[in-house]
């Protein structure tokens, strides 16, 4: 079985498409379309099945896919690790993060990796943390960026620090002088809210615990989006502590801290614990607490900080 079909057919399974396939792997629909007939040949059951202009995945491609990312993610980490023994630095590294870290960590810690290592094809890739674990587990990623898990036999988990979601409100608002708000206060109020799960599953556990649900006002796809909704006056909302200490122009809200309870999570860099990893892995990791560090010392204007638990950064 050549590892050149297993390929293809791990990005007609993503790309659900011939086409976008064919594009993506640099070859002609025609050759992509031999080489999976000759893959399901070999395996001797039909892999996928075309409905419309959609690829879906029989069972055995279904089975056939997870085997598949496994065995090329092995491949991947077999040639970085060759080339470090020979000093060379290239290869694929794959970020699993989700969706909010994604756009505010994500791309100053790209830049500094790229930088030091311009050979190396660094992916990022944004989704819940359910399927980070699993891309871990299946080597589709080398490193994850979400929720710390409750447990978990294969990963390594490394603390970052407690995501903490703070109320924002344009300066001119009645709340904007509270120092704190005790979260049932917030049971009446309309809020804009996200549709980022990333900070959606913050505020509706913290809700849920009170026993009460958020009044929402208004749906934004995006953190820039409720940012710009505040800055217009538009309304409140909920955002990461560590997003708003990436702005560099806080002057139009006010930052106000909830508590009883405190939304807040704890975000974690996972990797797996019996996998090899490089000198490029291990300076990735180092860009992202570098990252990290830099977000964490800038200040959070009109925002009184206060001791953070044992063991994790405030």
């Amino acid at each position: 079985m050549e590892l050149r079909r297993l390929e293809y057919f791990v990005t007609l399974a993503r790309e659900r498409h011939f086409t976008r396939a064919a594009a993506y792997e640099n070859v002609s629909q025609p050759n992509l379309s031999k080489q999976i007939q000759e893959l399901e040949r070999e395996c001797g059951v039909p892999l996928i099945q075309r409905l419309g202009r959609q690829v879906h995945l029989t069972p055995a491609g279904e089975d056939l896919l997870r085997r598949a990312q496994a065995i090329l993610a092995e491949v991947d980490q077999i040639r970085l690790m060759m080339l470090e023994y020979r000093g060379l630095t290239r290869g694929r590294l794959v970020v699993g993060a989700m969706s909010s870290p994604s756009a505010y960590l994500m791309p100053a810690v790209a830049a500094r990796f790229m930088r030091a290592y311009p050979d190396v094809d660094l992916v990022i890739e944004s989704a819940p943390s359910q399927v980070i674990y699993q891309g871990l587990q299946d080597n589709t990623f080398h490193i994850g960026l979400a929720y710390a898990p409750q447990e978990s036999a294969f990963l390594d988990v490394t603390p970052l620090f407690e995501e903490e979601l703070v109320l924002v409100v344009p300066r001119d608002h009645p709340l904007a002088g509270r120092e704190s708000l005790p979260l049932a206060e917030l049971a009446n109020v309309p809020l804009a809210l996200s549709k980022d799960m990333t900070c959606r599953k913050i505020v509706d556990q913290a809700f849920a615990s009170m026993g009460i649900a958020p009044r929402r006002s208004l749906e934004v796809a995006s953190l820039e989006g409720l940012k710009a909704t505040i800055e217009q006056g538009l309304g409140v909302t909920l955002l990461p502590k560590m997003y708003l200490r990436s702005i560099q122009d806080t002057s139009k809200m006010a930052c106000v801290r909830l508590v009883d309870p405190t939304p807040r999570e704890t975000f974690a860099l996972l990797t797996h614990r019996d996998r090899h990893q490089c000198a490029a892995t291990r300076a990735l990791i180092g860009a992202i607490h570098g990252e990290i560090d830099r977000l964490l010392a800038a200040p959070l204007a009109g925002f009184k900080e206060t001791a953070s638990p044992e063991g994790f950064r405030p």
